[in-house]
Parts: structure tokens; C-alpha cells; sequence
């Protein structure tokens, strides 16, 4: 549960990753956030299982989806250069994409220029943050934001039912997905 007692999502999760690179445990549910949590803190809880099995976490970061989506399911397309691509399937029957920017993890100098971003790029070097680009839009001021926020677009409403399953190839951009529909 969250500090104060609420709940981590409102209806059903219907996502859960350990993302090495990140730290962090991400999930997703039908109320259309995708929210990340600090996993060496769950590591380290420690609670009594005679009285509950709950203990008190904030996520470090959280994403709301276009209104009206129920996460279905999610598949991370991964980086390429500076942005970070997930395709989130929804229970309505529609598929779409958000495209985040990268800010840099913790042990990068963030004062560098921007020349020096692109040569640690070039260089296998620089690596990008998601849960830290995602935390850091919620601190962004009005203006700022329309320049770094996600991309977020729905790419088709093509099944009649809700989408059951998506798999993504490791080789080119194709993804599949299969519907109640049948389809």
C-alpha cells in the first residue's frame, strides 16, 4: 500500500516488471497508470505476517495514460538514443505508443553539454533514466512541459473486443496481437 494507507493502483494490476537496469518494480493496472517502484525498498521491507502482509511505499514515479485506458498489457520497445518507446495495450481494444526522453541516471553530470550527451551516446556511455524522466515531468513547470512530455499516440482501435496478448519482435518493429474478437 501507499503511505497513508491507499491503495497502490484503483482496480486490477494487470502489469508487473522488475526492470534491472532501472531498480525498480513497474506496474500498470485498469485504473491507466503506470507507476514505478524503488525494488531495493521492497527488498529491505520487513513486516510481520501474523498481522499483514502490507508495508507503507510512495512510487518514484508515475504515469497516467490517455483518459479512458485500462492496461491490458505493456511491452518496452527499449532505448534508442535519448528516448525510451512502450506499447501499452488497453482493455477497450486499442494499442498505443508513448515515446519518453531519457534523463540521465544518477551517476551522470547532468551539466554537460549537450555535445558531450551525444559522444557518451556514441560511446556506449550514457545512461538513460526512465523512472527518473518520468518523475522529473511531475517537478516541470507548464512551460517546459510541452517540450518534454511523453509522446503519446493510439495507433489503431482495430479489434472488436478487449486485446488478450501482444508480443513484439527483437528484430523489427512489427508487433502482434490477438482479441476476444478472434482476430
Amino acid at each position: 500500500v501507499q503511505v497513508g494507507g491507499k491503495k497502490c493502483h484503483e482496480g486490477e494490476v494487470t502489469y508487473i516488471n522488475l526492470d534491472r537496469e532501472e531498480k525498480a518494480l513497474i506496474t500498470a493496472a485498469a485504473d491507466g497508470y503506470i507507476r514505478w517502484w524503488d525494488a531495493s525498498a521492497i527488498d529491505a521491507a520487513e513486516v510481520d505476517t501474523d498481522i499483514t502482509m502490507d508495508f507503507e511505499l510512495l512510487p518514484i514515479a508515475e504515469y497516467k495514460l490517455i483518459e479512458g485506458t485500462k492496461v491490458h498489457s505493456i511491452v518496452d520497445c527499449g532505448s534508442k538514443g535519448l528516448n525510451r518507446r512502450i506499447v501499452v495495450s488497453d482493455g477497450n481494444g486499442r494499442m498505443q505508443t508513448v515515446t519518453f526522453q531519457l534523463t540521465a541516471s544518477n551517476d551522470y553530470n547532468s551539466n554537460e553539454e549537450e555535445e558531450d550527451v551525444n559522444a557518451l551516446m556514441a560511446a556506449g556511455n550514457f545512461v538513460g533514466s526512465l523512472s527518473r524522466s518520468v518523475a522529473k515531468l511531475a517537478s516541470t513547470s507548464a512551460e517546459e512541459l510541452e517540450q518534454f512530455a511523453p509522446e503519446s499516440k493510439v495507433l489503431e482501435e482495430f479489434h472488436a473486443d478487449t486485446i488478450t496478448a501482444i508480443c513484439a519482435s527483437p528484430y523489427v518493429h512489427v508487433c502482434a496481437t490477438a482479441s476476444l474478437d478472434g482476430m
